[in-house]
């Protein structure tokens, strides 16, 4: 059954280290084919040329393996009580707003 709620997560599975990209052809495509088992075929390989970590003084060029996933049970409940708060305060938020132009206004 496919839950219509839960949405999909672009998820960071690893971190390479563009040094570990610097290699032989041979060793880059045993590298690749062992990113391929431990992560499946339809991951993907991103570059962040301005990926900073705590600290630095300059941004880090780093590579990421990255995963579309479903989001857990956990992820999706929090998301769906994040979502239903905002709605709530955005609500709260225009009654108040239009009490207040209303007053205003006098009408």
């Amino acid at each position: 059954m496919v839950d219509k709620n839960r949405k999909n997560i672009n998820a960071e599975m690893a971190e390479v280290s563009p040094y570990d990209l610097s290699s032989t052809l041979g060793e880059l495509k045993t590298r690749i084919e062992g990113y391929i088992k431990e992560y499946g075929e339809n991951a993907t390989l991103d570059w962040d040329a301005n990926r900073w970590y705590p600290y630095d003084e300059k941004p880090s060029p780093t590579y990421f393996i990255k995963k579309v996933r479903p989001e857990t049970d956990v992820e999706m409940i929090d998301r769906i009580t994040r979502e239903g708060l905002a709605d709530k305060q955005r609500k709260e938020w225009e009654e108040k707003e239009f009490e207040r132009l209303k007053a205003k206004l006098g009408k």
